[in-house]
């Protein structure tokens, strides 16, 4: 991948600067290296301010930061990525990538001990991915199970 990523920063192109930089900052949060995958999220972020696709590809970049300052427990940042990045997803017409970010919002959410927000987000998210199908789509029924379970109970999300 570093080579990858040398050879996108020599021909210059930002589309394949941010794919090269957003795979890096995932290889890099699996493996627990936290400022790894920062740094190679803020470049993924840096090269999609140069794309023409610029708000699309960002959304994809502020979900993957919600999720790293999720993981640490950081959920002022995480809350504001994941909200840019449902901001950035419908201003493109995204709707799989809103619902992932919403997805993170739910998250988020529970996190907080906010049930009924964390129930509205993932039921949108829910919504938005029952005519599109997704690999993730019986996980986030099986959350939105649990959550409302735990609403109905007045307990707080695991």
């Amino acid at each position: 991948m570093l080579r990858a990523r040398d050879l996108a920063t020599r021909l210059n192109d930002p589309d394949l600067t941010f794919k090269v930089e957003l795979n890096l900052g995932y290889l890099h949060r699996r493996a627990n290296r936290q400022q790894e995958a920062l740094d190679a999220y803020t470049s993924a972020l840096s090269a999609a301010e140069r794309s023409g696709n610029r708000d699309w590809l960002s959304a994809s970049v502020h979900t993957n930061l919600g999720r790293l300052h999720l993981l640490q427990n950081n959920l002022d940042q995480a809350g504001h990525h994941y909200d840019t990045a449902v901001r950035l997803a419908r201003s493109t017409g995204d709707r799989m990538r809103e619902a992932w970010a919403l997805h993170g919002c739910s998250d988020v959410a529970a996190a907080r001990r906010d049930l009924p927000a964390a129930v509205a987000a993932l039921q949108e998210a829910v919504t938005i991915l029952e005519p599109l199908g997704d690999r993730r789509l019986d996980e986030m029924r099986a959350r939105l199970s649990e959550l409302l379970s735990d609403t109905t109970a007045g307990q707080s999300p695991a």
